[in-house]
């Protein structure tokens, strides 16, 4: 089973950012990228998304698809990244019977900070911080955890892993799992939970094919806090994801 992809994909993503380097030779790259999102609510299906990317790396500015970060500072093993991610929402009424009359979540842009920390032997640790800054929903997000390298991007096969907990404020949580007074109904009370924190596993695979078509794997599994397995809304106490991209560097 597969939940929500795109807001924590990007994470993840974020959390791999590497210190500032020289512009690679050719730092344009474009593809197609293949999302599976497994949804927690009550009979829904997961999502299959298939769709385009262009992709920029510089020294300081990444443009990656739907999420764009900026190297503000790089010193001493800290670096600290502006971020902005685009977040498809949560879920569509037509996703499942228990959704319906709760309107479709919206697309909105995300806008925040990240942070980390090289340590020895390919360690890392890493916050981000990201809120929606079009007023969709208002709500805060927060991943924090510890990253292992393993190998290097450069080098045909190399992997990140990493584990650790994403936070959601009250607002996010609610515009998740949230019942409204209003939207309530027999099978759907009214259900008005607070922040939630999720514990997570997470491994991104680099397999570069040839010198200029590279495919990348990123899997997730989370284990959702007991605020959203109390929910109406909600039938399963974990969630997976996964992306499979290839593209071509020009």
């Amino acid at each position: 089973m597969m939940k929500r992809l795109i807001c924590t994909l990007l994470g993840f993503l974020a959390a791999l950012s590497a210190s500032a380097q020289p512009p690679v030779a050719r730092p344009w790259s474009a593809g197609v990228f293949t999302m599976t999102d497994s949804q927690p609510y009550k009979d829904a299906d997961g999502i299959l998304r298939v769709l385009p990317f262009v992709s920029y790396r510089g020294s300081r500015l990444d443009l990656l698809g739907p999420m764009a970060r900026y190297r503000v500072r790089v010193q001493d093993g800290w670096t600290l990244t502006l971020r902005g991610t685009l977040d498809f929402g949560a879920y569509k009424e037509e996703d499942s019977q228990i959704l319906e009359g709760l309107e479709n979540r919206k697309t909105t842009l995300l806008l925040g900070l990240g942070i980390k920390r090289d340590l020895a032997s390919a360690w890392s640790v890493y916050l981000n911080v990201d809120r929606d800054a079009l007023g969709q929903h208002n709500g805060l997000e927060a991943n924090t955890g510890i990253a292992r390298r393993i190998g290097s991007p450069r080098q045909p096969l190399s992997a990140t892993l990493s584990t650790g907990l994403r936070f959601e404020d009250r607002r996010w949580t609610r515009d998740r799992v949230g019942v409204p007074e209003d939207r309530s109904r027999e099978d759907r009370p009214a259900y008005s939970p607070e922040h939630s924190l999720h514990p997570f596993l997470a491994a991104f695979i680099i397999y570069r094919v040839t010198d200029r078509w590279v495919g990348t794997l990123a899997l997730r599994h989370e284990w959702l806090d007991s605020v959203y397995s109390d929910s109406p809304l909600v039938a399963d106490k974990t969630r997976a994801t996964s992306m499979f991209s290839l593209s071509y560097t020009f």
